[in-house]
């Protein structure tokens, strides 16, 4: 008998576009679905799944990128039409040498680390600015947006409902698109920001996220600065802000919330929390994916059998697991998959109602 290890990705939740890339369009997958067109190597891995509004977007390590489901993403492929009845049931490369990716609404995005800078590629539909590209609100072509020149890498990449923000290497945070709540800086009087624009920070930017109408933005773990860029506080994402954010070890956004995984592997929250609080008893936590409206988590463990796979908040879509309940709130349910019963988890991400699991899994075969 002879062993190897491969990668293998699991997908529930909403699935009405095609979302997930499991070959089907069934509306709610509450039963983990084997992810299909993507062949990874042993060495290669999945970095990033970044969800939209009907489309997802995956970065391998190795730089490439995939692409699933219709609406925004119709014609993203090279050279294809632009076609109504155009759909993408499977996970399809769509370019290589990219560094992140981020998707609103209607649009998705990549970075390229050139030699020479971080260079940004918008497409699809962007009403609001999302594409970065002045007047244009439409575009399936493969060009970086003019003019966003940076001379330095870029090290995140996050994107609200309808705009986007990137983190360079110097600290510098620029963003586009939507501003109507100063979620791209408190200077900005636009509604629109419709070209990238540097938003002013009183310290280096290290990681952002967005939400549907704000931004939250955090320098080095032991520094304890972090910014919440909004003038919304319907949701109480700036009164009950702490005054620090020190320890931090990741952080994540729902459509109006904060969430802040510190290095004890606890999670904090705040703005609209209602049924997303993580419930007393929760194990520590090792890793933390935030979606739409969910929480998905991995616990730690000894070993990859005592790490469990655990989510929390809106279910109505399946995307926390099998339950019969539209929210799962003091609790949490686990997501089990019997294919990797003795496989590792290697990442876990949340999308719009969407949850992806990774692992590496082993696979035996008989000698000849």
């Amino acid at each position: 008998m002879s062993r190897s290890r491969y990668t293998h990705i699991w997908a529930l939740g909403s699935n009405s576009d095609g979302q997930l890339g499991i070959g089907q369009r069934e509306e709610k997958i509450f039963t983990p679905q084997s992810v299909g067109g993507i062949d990874l190597d042993p060495d290669d891995g999945v970095c990033a799944i970044r969800g939209g509004g009907g489309h997802t977007l995956l970065v391998t390590k190795k730089g490439d990128v995939y692409s699933t489901a219709t609406g925004s993403m119709k014609g993203l492929r090279k050279g294809d039409p632009l076609r109504a009845s155009s759909h993408l049931l499977r996970f399809e490369k769509l370019r290589e040498n990219i560094c992140f990716c981020a998707a609103t609404l209607s649009a998705s995005a990549f970075v390229i680390n050139a030699h020479e800078g971080a260079r940004v590629i918008t497409l699809g539909r962007g009403p609001r600015g999302e594409l970065g590209r002045g007047t244009t609100t439409e575009i399936f072509s493969a060009d970086p947006i003019p003019k966003f020149t940076p001379s330095c890498a870029a090290i995140d990449f996050a994107a609200g409902t309808r705009h986007m923000v990137v983190v360079l290497a110097n600290g510098e945070l620029w963003g586009w698109g939507q501003a109507s709540h100063s979620e791209l800086g408190l200077s900005q009087p636009n509604k629109v920001v419709d070209t990238p624009t540097h938003i002013p920070l009183p310290f280096k930017a290290v990681r952002a996220v967005c939400g549907k109408d704000f931004t939250y933005v955090v320098g080095e773990p032991n520094s304890g600065d972090h910014a919440m860029l909004t003038t919304n506080d319907r949701n109480r994402l700036l009164s009950d802000m702490p005054q620090r954010c020190s320890g931090w070890q990741d952080i994540g956004a729902t459509w109006n919330a904060v969430f802040v995984l510190d290095t004890e592997g606890r999670v904090h929250c705040w703005g609209k929390v209602q049924g997303l609080k993580p419930a007393p008893g929760l194990p520590r936590l090792e890793k933390m994916a935030v979606g739409s409206e969910h929480i998905v988590c991995l616990t730690s463990g000894e070993t990859s059998e005592d790490r469990k796979v655990v989510s929390w908040g809106w279910a109505e879509h399946g995307n926390c697991g099998n339950t019969d309940e539209k929210w799962v709130k003091d609790s949490w349910i686990e997501i089990t998959i019997a294919e990797m019963a003795k496989g590792e988890v290697q990442g876990i991400f949340a999308g719009w109602a969407t949850t992806f699991v990774v692992a590496s899994v082993e696979n035996v075969r008989a000698d000849n």
